[in-house]
């Protein structure tokens, strides 16, 4: 049985680690501006006449701060160029009336005049949609259009396999990119819950599923276990209680050696990384 047990343990594991990783770093970014407000939303408000206004929690005061300190000079003195690079820390997958969308994390980081680096951080991918609704004056004999206060999250970044790569292969060098998947008003995943080729891959539903399940320690050989939920349950069964059997015991003293061999595998690995740099 605690042979079997292991199995569980370390094979859940093992997809955490081990699983297909494409090396990630920043990468050089082009913008397109302007990022906010989205084209879509302007028009809207273009189309009914009324005078845009950024919705409470938006970014397009510190999109338009961060771009002229970055890039506003080059358009009125000619300055050459600042490149931008993009580091990605959070891809989310989600539906949506039926359709499949991403957002997704991320810092844009670009450089002032003076070459100092400034970092803007944004989620992408939605934005908030104000209902209008049109009124008729009688005495004036016109009709307008206002706000009716209420509001609808729009996205429009619809799923696309190739889109994940290129967000992945963005990502930090020192620590794994979130991959969130919301469903309903759950939200499933984080740091190595996931692998890649799963969150890519599966089928919404399959992902939801995985989250479900990895939320125990002992699932099923596919179900994908975090590390540090692991750590925690079976720290709590090897505390030297009288209630902890002999067996409990020996399996926390196998996973911490586990873990051991797996961080010694990781650092000769960045170590011949580094080498061959």
């Amino acid at each position: 049985m605690l042979t079997v047990v292991l199995l569980l343990v370390f094979s859940s594991l093992r997809v955490v680690v081990t699983g297909n990783r494409i090396k990630m770093t920043r990468k050089l970014y082009d913008l397109r501006h302007p990022l906010y407000p989205h084209p879509d939303l302007l028009k809207y408000h273009n189309d009914h006449k009324i005078r845009y206004q950024p919705y409470q929690g938006a970014y397009d005061d510190a999109y338009n701060q961060w771009y002229q300190l970055v890039r506003a000079d080059h358009e009125f003195s000619g300055a050459p160029i600042r490149p931008i690079y993009r580091e990605i820390s959070q891809i989310i997958r989600m539906k949506s009336s039926g359709q499949e969308y991403i957002l997704y994390s991320e810092t844009l980081y670009g450089q002032d005049h003076e070459n100092n680096t400034i970092p803007f951080f944004h989620t992408y991918g939605q934005y908030m949609k104000p209902a209008f609704k049109t009124v008729y004056n009688y005495e004036l004999k016109q009709a307008n259009t206002i706000r009716s206060g209420g509001v609808e999250t729009i996205y429009f970044i619809h799923l696309n396999k190739n889109l994940i790569e290129e967000l992945y292969s963005a990502g930090p060098d020192d620590k794994d990119i979130e991959l969130l998947v919301n469903v309903g008003s759950k939200q499933y995943g984080g740091r190595g819950f996931f692998t890649y080729d799963e969150f890519r891959d599966s089928t919404l539903e399959e992902l939801a599923r995985i989250g479900r399940e990895g939320k125990g320690m002992f699932t099923t050989l596919t179900s994908n276990v975090p590390v540090g939920t692991m750590t925690a349950e079976l720290r709590a069964l090897g505390t030297g209680s009288s209630k902890a059997s002999a067996e409990q015991q020996q399996l926390w003293k196998d996973f911490q050696e586990f873990q051991k061999f797996k961080q010694s595998q990781q650092q000769q690995q960045q170590q011949q990384q580094q080498q061959k740099k």
